[in-house]
């Protein structure tokens, strides 16, 4: 019987504990082919491994040689998975999309926080952003980007949209892409650029904005949007089994007497 503790879930599946993973070569392949072995006998469907990086790298070899494969890597451990069935593969796959975010910022002059990074090879003025950290929110994201980029904090006002760029070769690693798009009001006007990152940054008016030769389709269709819909705000709660907070975004209308801010009339 081996002697590594698992974690069964509800799909017939299992998860090894690491720390009951042997360090050493031999007795890690014997306990590894004991378990399959047994595994199997049980109609177990699919095993989860994660290697730490520093403690158990070197068994790596070891593992893809019994048939598991490499689901997942950060810099602290290897995830890997073992498929035990002759039917095809249903464990998930890792997640194939960067999740980024754009700060719309829009004073009491209806002027619009454009920046210009450093490091693109085109020009164009855009939204305040960024990817999103591990565990971090749509809004807080915003908020720390648009901070980080120009000095200014701001308030959340709602979230205008999002684009999505499905996986591709040409994106990194083949990976897709989701871009938010946050409207947030700022708490003061005086500009601080982050000269790492930003090259420059300014308020454009929106007539300036949408008519300039430099500002992209997709983000003068973002403006366009937030100034004709109220936008979406988050409802955050709980799951039933408390483990989980979900933010859901739920788009509502203007108010039948709400001052809108005239739509300018630019192409797109």
């Amino acid at each position: 019987m081996t002697l590594l503790r698992v974690k069964s879930d509800a799909f017939r599946g299992v998860t090894i504990d690491p720390k009951t993973i042997p360090t050493e070569m031999g007795q890690f392949s014997r306990e590894i082919d004991g378990a399959l072995r047994e595994w199997r006998g049980a109609g177990v469907r699919g095993v989860w491994m994660s290697l730490p990086c520093r403690t158990h790298g070197h068994l790596l070899p070891e593992a893809l040689r019994r048939g598991f494969v490499v689901h997942h890597a950060q810099a602290e451990y290897i995830m890997l998975t073992h498929w035990l069935q002759d039917e095809p593969n249903k464990l998930p796959m890792h997640g194939s999309c960067y999740v980024g975010v754009g700060g719309m910022v829009i004073n009491d002059r209806d002027e619009i926080l454009m920046v210009r990074e450093k490091y693109l090879i085109s020009d164009m003025w855009k939204f305040p952003g960024g990817l999103m950290n591990p565990g971090e929110d749509i809004v807080s994201a915003a908020k720390r980007e648009v901070f980080e980029e120009t000095g200014i904090p701001t308030e959340f006002v709602s979230v205008v949209g999002f684009r999505h760029m499905p996986k591709t070769p040409l994106y990194r690693f083949g990976s897709g892409d989701i871009y938010f798009v946050v409207k947030l009001r700022p708490l003061h006007t005086s500009i601080t650029i982050e000269n790492s990152e930003i090259s420059e940054a300014k308020w454009m008016t929106v007539n300036e904005y949408l008519e300039h030769p430099r500002s992209p389709e997709m983000m003068r269709k973002f403006v366009q949007s937030a100034l004709l819909n109220k936008g979406a705000s988050p409802d955050i709660f709980t799951t039933q089994d408390k483990k989980y907070i979900q933010h859901l975004y739920l788009v509502s209308q203007f108010e039948p007497n709400h001052t809108q801010i005239p739509l300018p009339k630019a192409k797109l």
